[in-house]
This record gives C-alpha cells, sequence and structure tokens, in this order.
C-alpha cells in the first residue's frame, strides 16, 4: 500500500506540472513576448520559439540539478 500510494502521489505531481504548464501555454508566451501573431507562420513560430525558451529555462536547470545531487540525496528521493 505504501509503494502505491508514493507512486500515486508523484504521479499526480508530475500531472499537475505537466498538465499546468500546457494549460496556461497562452499566458506564459504572452507573458514573455511571444503572444500570437495575425500570420500564421508567424504565430507558429513564435509559439515554438516562446516553447523552447520555456523548455530551456525549466528542464535544462531542472536536468543538470539533479545530475548534481543524484549521488549525494540518493536516487530514490530525487
Amino acid at each position: 500500500m505504501k509503494t502505491l500510494i508514493g507512486t500515486s502521489v508523484t504521479w499526480f505531481a508530475i500531472d499537475v506540472a505537466f498538465y499546468g504548464l500546457n494549460l496556461n501555454q497562452s499566458i506564459i508566451l504572452k507573458a514573455i513576448g511571444y503572444g500570437s501573431s495575425s500570420d500564421p507562420f508567424t504565430a507558429l513560430f513564435r509559439a515554438s520559439l516562446g516553447n523552447f525558451i520555456v523548455a530551456l529555462l525549466g528542464t535544462v536547470p531542472g536536468y543538470w540539478f539533479t545530475v548534481y545531487f543524484i549521488d549525494t540525496w540518493g536516487r530514490r528521493k530525487i
């Protein structure tokens, strides 16, 4: 039961973070200046560039944070 609860809580936390970011994607892109445009090609380019910036600022530091602390904190805790 402990394993089931631990697994479901961590999956829930990942879903909240992932879907929360995707649901608010348009708001985030407007806030960083990569909102929609009247030209569809420009809008697509700006959206892809904005998503790249958001991923670069969130995923890459999280990855290196994990690489740095994985032996100190342990694989199970991370």
